[in-house]
């Protein structure tokens, strides 16, 4: 097992297997789909906290999932503003442009402790080949992340800070419980006063007094590294939550029935 970056000093929240919890979601993964699931995992790679994993504009020749820990993706401006676009947990993919592009076009850093699987992008055309299902339903994973970031864009331009802090609270509590990581509604969520004034365009100043507000409404109680929903019907209220961007649904039964088709074809 390789360490990147310093080594581990603690052991993060995380799931066996990630990658396919991940996309045992969208479909119901037949032996083959899980041996080659298996087959594309590589090298385990471990990360401390705040160590850089990828930076925007170098090359990047390898594709990761997140088998513990949290990391965030952001751009940097030339005068060392940022903006974090993304919060990656768990069974998330990192640097999956990178099949196309050769390079990082963001900055992912360690919000945590990590540990990665690096997947052999050689496997990933296997899989395109051989079992078109699982390639369709990794595409519909990058479709949702997609969808995340539009949601993101309407918070930052349309959502006042009370409910960009409330709509960040709700996805990022579906996205745990998805996963069995949220506790009830008690979940980790090690982000930073900084780093959440960074996702949601506010200053540093501003997150304070909003988390105050959600606080004194009894709408959540923040302990440390620890977040709870006390009232998630009135969070989701108070954000203008619509859960249909980030709630994963099973491939449509025609388009199944098409890729199990094809799959036979090429038998």
């Amino acid at each position: 097992m390789d360490t990147v970056g310093g080594h581990a000093t603690s052991s993060p929240m995380g799931v066996d297997r990630p990658l396919e919890r991940k996309l045992a979601q969208y479909l119901d993964l037949d032996t083959s789909e899980r041996a080659l699931l298996d087959g594309m995992s590589g090298s385990e790679l471990r990360f401390a906290r705040a160590a850089a994993i990828a930076s925007d504009g170098a090359e990047q020749n390898h594709v990761y999932v997140i088998k513990s820990g949290w990391c965030s993706c952001a751009r940097h401006l030339s005068d060392g503003r940022r903006q974090i676009t993304r919060f990656a947990i768990p069974g998330d993919f990192l640097c999956f442009d990178s099949i196309v592009t050769s390079v990082s076009t963001q900055d992912v850093v360690a919000i945590t402790d990590v540990t990665l699987l690096q997947l052999r992008i050689e496997k990933l055309g296997e899989v395109a080949a051989k079992q078109p299902r699982l390639a369709v339903a990794m595409l519909w994973m990058a479709a949702q992340d997609d969808s995340a970031l539009a949601e993101r864009v309407t918070s930052l331009g349309r959502r006042f800070a009370l409910e960009r802090l409330a709509h960040l609270f709700v996805e990022t509590y579906v996205r745990l419980d998805a996963l069995g990581l949220a506790g009830g509604r008690r979940m980790h969520f090690p982000i930073t006063k900084e780093q959440l004034a960074d996702a949601m365009g506010l200053t540093t100043i501003h997150i304070y007094r909003t988390l105050r507000r959600l606080t004194e409404s009894g709408l959540i109680r923040l302990d440390g590294p620890w977040l709870e929903i006390l009232d998630l019907d009135g969070l989701k209220e108070q954000g203008k939550f619509d859960p249909l961007y980030i709630e994963a649904s099973e491939i449509p039964a025609a388009t199944n029935r098409a890729l199990r088709g094809a799959s036979l074809a090429m038998e």
